[in-house]
Order: C-alpha cells, then sequence, then structure tokens
C-alpha cells in the first residue's frame, strides 16, 4: 500500500515537471491600443504589437465608464493591421474606453500570449 503511494507520488511529481516544460516556451506579447471618435457616431482606434498574430483578428471591446460595472457599449475584431471601428446608433457622450482581450496560441508547447491591454479614458461632451 505505502509503495503503491510512493509510485503515484513520482508519477505526479514527473508529470507536473513535463507539464512545465512543455509550456517553458511560451512567449507573453504585449501591445498598444488607441481609441479615437470617428465623427460623430463611431470610435475607432488601432492595436500595435510586434507580432502580427497580436494584431490581427483580436476582439476589441469598447466600454462607457460609469460607477459600478462598465456597461459594454460596443465590439469589434481587428483586421490584417489592427485596425477596429464600433458604430453607435447616434451621437454619443460621457467618458469611454477601449479594451483588447488576452488572445492565446499555443501549439505543441510552443506558443504566444497576446496580454490584454487597454486605453486611457476618453471624455466626449
Amino acid at each position: 500500500m505505502i509503495r503503491n503511494l510512493s509510485i503515484c507520488a513520482i508519477v505526479a511529481a514527473l508529470a507536473a515537471a513535463a507539464a512545465t516544460a512543455a509550456l517553458a516556451d511560451v512567449k507573453k506579447v504585449g501591445g498598444s491600443i488607441s481609441v479615437n471618435t470617428a465623427g460623430t457616431s463611431a470610435f475607432a482606434g488601432k492595436v500595435k504589437s510586434k507580432r502580427k498574430f497580436c494584431r490581427a483578428n483580436r476582439l476589441v471591446v469598447l466600454k462607457r465608464r460609469k460607477p459600478g460595472k462598465d456597461p459594454i457599449i460596443g465590439r469589434d475584431r481587428t483586421n490584417g493591421k489592427g485596425r477596429y471601428r464600433v458604430e453607435m446608433p447616434g451621437p454619443v457622450t460621457g467618458a469611454f474606453y477601449a479594451r483588447a482581450t488576452r488572445k492565446i496560441k499555443i501549439v505543441s508547447g510552443n506558443g504566444i500570449v497576446c496580454r490584454p491591454i487597454q486605453t486611457s479614458v476618453i471624455h466626449i461632451d
């Protein structure tokens, strides 16, 4: 019985070590994001990163700054150059910011993790 527990402990330790080694080649990549008004009823901006994977097809969420949880106003995916655009149904006022969500690609232990990035708040009167 004790021998079986010892063998299980050794196997578990080896599995944990192998999992850690398998993820040793994951690169964490940062970047930046911009947001501007595009006319009176749209927001547009660009995600910048050293890696194309972190620029293209990235989910960008536009939020309105409010007390409590900030509501999502719109969302878009970036194009191949990192550009996005969120259309609004009409003119808007208030405080807004954009956030690009985390994006992950791991294949055979090698991969890229695009860190989430956020703009500063812009005020529209």
